[in-house]
């Protein structure tokens, strides 16, 4: 016979009795302490609109998501292997089952441990229920689980800082089947690869599951047809860098919104009006302030990278810019931003198909003179070089020309290069003839690739069983989507600390590993067609990142009608 979980609880309760030491309010019989605990139970989910059936389960979808609750992990630095050893107990408000799921079923170690405290011989097993942690098992202990009702944790989200007051990122996940209970509590492990030198790691509880729904719109941005948007996080909210392929002006735009759902909550200006380029800038905050990386023409050179950074934290007009050109006699390619240990690396193709970083030994640059470059790539001939940084050693994804077209991964073998000999380079899946754009990142300290596969019509998931490999060997690849054409132009993020990419040309489409680093198709939750029938043309990848624990995606629209380019933004939202 089965028995419903107030049932249960009354079962449970029959012998149960507090010590007597606390003035918390409790029934004097089993049915009276259910009756009392499931009567609070009820008015704490009013407050929320739920509603429980006789069995105890929701009348209407309420959501699955535990709430954030950051707390640090025990920490061993292995000086050996150079990594960070972290774990923790499994936590969750309202969860004292510890089975990862808030139901009623948690009001049972309630009833069984009510009255007790930190006095009481068996505390150790008591405390799990202690959900307003002040040392005392009572009827509002039973507030945390109407509060976090019907939430179901899917398992950790590890976040790393780099620097002492630097920002917490993502870096890696635990899923919630690889804890081990140990007997008191649900036990979790993760060993940060090269990740002693970190300052510091947090952890929180994510849910299984989330599903999004997209709101996608038009932004209204100086020019008649702009392209190849560049979006990434600021305090407080975004901001977006694009062309204006008409005019030939780089063009800036920032909003104060954390999930902007309109182009009023966007304020856009012009940055730079002279002959800038119709390819992807690099975006991305340096020293507290934006900066970007672009390419334009002078009266020198065909193409040359020019690097603009905002004099203030909020720009609003050409004149909070200082821009100068840093390399000339380049071909016209996307360029790629990102700030390390507080200043700029950029990363773009010279003429003779080498890769080059662009490093600065100022957050502030002010002309060419203040930057160095760094020889990535060697004799290879590479392009659609894409940038991130993997523990704190900059990586390079790239594609070679020539034989049957190979995507290629160089990464630092230090952290501050200075040549070619200072990185393994080495081809790592053929990909074909038909040279396309990968994204690169990291996930968990491993370094991982998304590739666009022409040959095959597939996009590629790339990923190195090693922190920092030195050839093939050590990598794996499985596809992540088959739908011919729409694999290409990709962008990766870490959302919960899994691999998230934006990609498609007909389409747009979202990919998210339900691992922290996926090692089958089966191990990915695809969107697809989120904005159909728009074609995202152009040199650069769509462009995609998580603002306050949600997606959003930039991309480039074609009117068809009008015969313009527009950019377009598509915000996650989920219940």
């Amino acid at each position: 016979m089965r028995l419903t979980a107030a049932a249960l609880l009354i079962t449970l309760l029959a012998g149960c009795g507090g010590n007597g030491e606390t003035a918390a309010p409790h029934a004097s019989n089993p049915a009276d302490t259910s009756t009392m605990l499931r009567a609070e139970l009820d008015r704490v989910l009013a407050q929320r609109g739920i509603e429980l059936d006789s069995s105890g389960r929701p009348t209407r979808t309420v959501s699955s998501l535990p709430k954030r609750v950051w707390r640090h992990p025990q920490r061993f630095n292995n000086l050996l292997l150079l990594t960070a050893e972290l774990s923790w107990g499994h936590y969750q408000q309202g969860d004292y089952d510890r089975n990862g799921e808030v139901n009623i079923s948690d009001l049972t170690p309630v009833g069984v441990h009510l009255g007790k405290d930190t006095t009481s011989p068996d505390w150790a097993a008591a405390q799990t229920a202690d959900g307003d942690a002040n040392g005392e098992i009572n009827i509002a202990d039973v507030t945390p689980i109407g509060q976090d009702f019907g939430a179901s944790v899917g398992g950790y989200v590890i976040q790393v800082r780099d620097t002492p007051g630097a920002d917490y990122r993502d870096y890696g996940f635990v899923d919630f089947a690889d804890g081990v209970d140990n007997g008191s509590f649900r036990e979790f492990n993760f060993s940060a690869p090269a990740g002693s030198d970190a300052d510091d790691y947090r952890v929180s509880p994510v849910g299984r599951t989330r599903e999004f729904d997209w709101h996608v719109y038009r932004l209204e941005l100086p020019g008649t047809s702009q392209l190849e948007p560049a979006i990434a996080v600021r305090d407080g909210g975004l901001m977006l860098a694009a062309v204006d392929d008409d005019a030939g002006r780089l063009l800036f735009a920032g909003t104060n919104e954390l999930h902007p759902l309109a182009a009023a909550d966007w304020v856009a200006h012009v940055v730079d009006a002279g002959g800038v380029q119709a390819s992807q800038p690099g975006l991305a905050m340096i020293g507290g302030s934006p900066a970007i990386a672009y390419c334009g023409t002078s009266s020198s050179f065909a193409f040359e990278v020019r690097y603009a950074r905002a004099l203030i934290v909020n720009p609003g007009a050409a004149a909070d810019w200082q821009s100068h050109g840093i390399e000339g006699g380049l071909p016209l390619q996307s360029v790629r931003l990102l700030e390390k240990d507080g200043l700029p690396v950029l990363t773009v193709q010279n003429g003779s198909g080498g890769v080059y970083l662009g490093v600065s030994a100022t957050a502030t640059p002010s002309s060419d003179l203040d930057w160095a470059d760094v020889n990535v790539s060697g004799a290879a001939t590479l392009n659609l070089p894409e940038l991130a940084l993997v523990g704190n050693r900059v990586c390079v994804g790239s594609y070679q020309y020539g034989g049957a077209g190979e995507a290629y991964f160089s990464g630092a073998r230090i952290s501050h290069p200075v040549n070619a000999s200072d990185f393994d380079s080495f081809p790592v899946w053929t990909v074909g003839i038909e040279a396309q754009r990968p994204s690169v990142l990291a996930c968990g300290g491993y370094p991982a690739m998304l590739v666009p596969d022409l040959d095959s019509g597939e996009l590629d998931f790339l990923y190195s069983s090693e922190p920092q490999p030195t050839s093939a060997a050590s990598w794996f690849v499985h596809s992540v989507a088959t739908d011919s054409p729409d694999f290409i132009n990709p962008d990766s993020v870490l959302l919960d600390g899994k691999p998230a990419a934006s990609f498609g040309r007909s389409d747009i489409n979202f990919a998210w590993g339900r691992r922290g680093i996926p090692d089958q198709p089966d191990d990915w939750l695809l969107q697809q067609g989120m904005e159909e029938g728009i074609i995202n043309f152009g040199i650069g990848a769509t462009s995609i990142v998580v603002s306050d624990y949600l997606p959003v995606i930039a991309f480039t629209e074609y009117d068809n009608i009008n015969g313009v380019r527009h950019v377009a933004i598509a915000v996650a939202t989920e219940q």
